[in-house]
């Protein structure tokens, strides 16, 4: 859904830019050109196309005279353009046509081919594999999975892929609806996984296999394991006497943390291109755009950790470990 409304954003914001810029231009607003006067009226008659379009908030009757509406405006705006500035009228009539039919047909199938392909299965889109450094007692690896779900913006689903001799197991981390990748990676004293991203803040444990969401809830922090299937909406579940967590349409079991994630220590992170870095080739980082209620959670990760992280005015990009202070 955020990767569609985003393509539609774009195509709409690219239609809007060129008009706007001619009629801001005393020079070209005012100008007798014909094709420049095109170029102010037919963009803005496509605009006006989509926003019919694709706002769910006009009716459907309107919705039907989307084109003629359209039309009528670069009609309108041509007959303006004449009256006011004197524009060559006969190579406005030429030129409006050519251009609205040109910008019609190229956006509507760049939109299209965009839409068809978020309707496209998932399996259709390769994935990214890269192994991490992982310890299971029964010899398993772990791999981190990126598959992009944006042709061109960064989204991304996320998935963990615990793999051994006897079972394979794939877990999804919360789906990156905007942003380049960037996870940072902790190892515990028990050797499992702490994983943090912008959207959350992840329990990889590895005997048994278990990938569980850290969140907070009634200034108390709790786990509850993801399903196996991409996350779009989650949040705690506090309505009776189980703390649960919500995933999807379903309400998952929370079990409360105690002290059982001290002594995490940062050991690189995962990068855009959904390859893991050891901490001497990439250092911890700031992440950027994390949600305020996750703040919570952050902290106490920070305060039982050997790295520290200074809330909210910390301006460097870079993270230093206490032990180097």
């Amino acid at each position: 859904m955020y990767s569609y409304l985003a393509t539609a954003a774009i195509l709409i914001l690219t239609l809007g830019i060129i008009p706007a810029i001619l009629w801001l231009i005393p020079r070209c607003r005012k100008s007798r050109n014909g094709f420049l006067a095109a170029l102010k009226t037919a963009p803005l008659g496509v605009l006006l196309i989509f926003l019919i379009l694709h706002c769910p908030a006009i009716p459907p009757l309107i919705t039907a005279f989307a084109i003629p509406m359209g039309i009528a405006l670069i009609v309108l705006l041509g007959v303006y353009c004449v009256k006011k500035y004197q524009v060559n009228w006969k190579h406005l009539m030429i030129a409006s046509p050519v251009i609205f039919i040109l910008l019609f047909v190229v956006f509507t199938l760049v939109y299209l081919i965009t839409t068809i392909t978020f309707l496209l299965p998932r399996s259709s889109r390769g994935w990214i594999k890269h192994e991490l450094p992982f310890e299971s007692a029964d010899g398993g690896k772990l791999y981190f999975q990126q598959q992009s779900i944006h042709p061109f913006l960064a989204e991304y689903n996320y998935q963990l892929q615990f793999k051994s001799p006897t079972r394979t197991i794939e877990k999804y981390l919360i789906t990156n609806t905007g942003g380049k990748t960037l996870i940072n990676v902790f190892r515990l004293p028990n050797g499992d996984l702490i994983l943090e991203d912008k959207s959350g803040i992840y329990l990889v444990s590895a005997n048994p296999f278990r990938t569980e969401l850290i969140f907070e809830q009634a200034s108390k922090l709790y786990r509850a394991e993801l399903p196996g299937e991409p996350v779009t909406f989650w949040g705690p579940a506090g309505d009776d006497d189980q703390i649960s967590f919500w995933f999807n349409d379903k309400k998952y079991p929370a079990r409360e943390i105690k002290n059982d994630l001290y002594g995490g220590k940062y050991i690189g992170c995962i990068w855009h291109d959904g390859k893991f870095y050891p901490a001497s080739e990439k250092p911890e980082k700031n992440l950027p755009f994390a949600p305020p209620e996750s703040c919570e959670v952050h902290r106490y990760l920070r305060d039982n950790m050997i790295f520290y992280f200074d809330y909210p005015d910390d301006d460097n990009d870079t993270i230093k470990s206490e032990n180097n202070n």
